[in-house]
């Protein structure tokens, strides 16, 4: 299982035409100027037929029909408050990084190992400061 985090418009511009239908996507909405642009994604991965968890409000009226589906998934972040855009993130971004430290967990895994403990992955990481 691999997880990978994409700002949105990296998401739109390339990782899309990887998503596949047993795929789970956990897209994060803020208020403000990308709300369209999440719009645009959420019924591009309507298309795809992924699963989706959104974390946040659906952006547009169009989109929150889609959270009938088998699949689809929204959580609420303060619904009924309008946050500043710039302090959405903060709300939303912790619990996906709990629930990934969570899943790591589970699987006894380290998520921040950057996969040191097994000899390929560590000579590689050697060729590259992080």
């Amino acid at each position: 299982m691999t997880t990978e985090g994409f700002e949105l418009e990296q998401a739109i511009h390339g990782p899309q035409v990887a998503f596949e239908v047993d795929d789970l996507l956990i897209p994060i909405s803020v208020n403000g100027a990308a709300r369209s642009r999440m719009a645009d994604f959420l019924l591009a991965l309507s298309e795809i037929g992924s699963q989706v968890w959104l974390i946040g409000k659906a952006p547009t009226p169009e989109t929150a029909g889609l959270f009938s589906r088998q699949g689809w998934s929204r959580f609420a972040v303060c619904d009924g408050v309008d946050l500043p855009e710039e302090l959405t993130p903060l709300l939303t971004v912790l619990p996906v990084q709990l629930l990934a430290d969570f899943l790591a967990t589970a699987r006894e895994t380290n998520a921040d190992s950057f996969r040191k403990d097994q000899e390929a992955y560590d000579n590689a990481g050697s060729r590259f400061q992080i």
